[in-house]
């Protein structure tokens, strides 16, 4: 099953996936730092995961939307992962 979903995936360099965000009304004003992003955090962290709360019904963006919007939202959610972990630790070592 898997294998075959993989003979339909269509690898892309950088330059195409900013392109097809682009063509999916992302706003992206520089191409490097949209690279980078894309880099740093995967293009499924910080575009596909988010997808369902973000396009439009026809599969776009809202207007105004931008990357960095979407590298915001990914970093807010980890430092909230982060805040409740802690606090989970804080709380088991008080009751133990």
């Amino acid at each position: 099953m898997l294998a075959n979903r993989l003979k339909n995936v269509k690898f892309l360099t950088y330059d195409q996936m900013v392109e097809n965000l682009k063509k999916k009304n992302l706003s992206i004003t520089d191409k490097k730092l949209a690279i980078e992003l894309i880099k740093a955090r995967g293009y499924y962290n910080l575009v596909n995961r988010y997808k369902n709360h973000v396009y439009n019904r026809d599969d776009h963006y809202p207007n105004h939307t931008h990357l960095t919007d979407l590298f915001l939202f990914q970093a807010m959610e980890s430092d909230l992962q982060d805040i409740l972990f802690q606090a989970t630790i804080n709380f088991e070592h008080r009751f133990k």
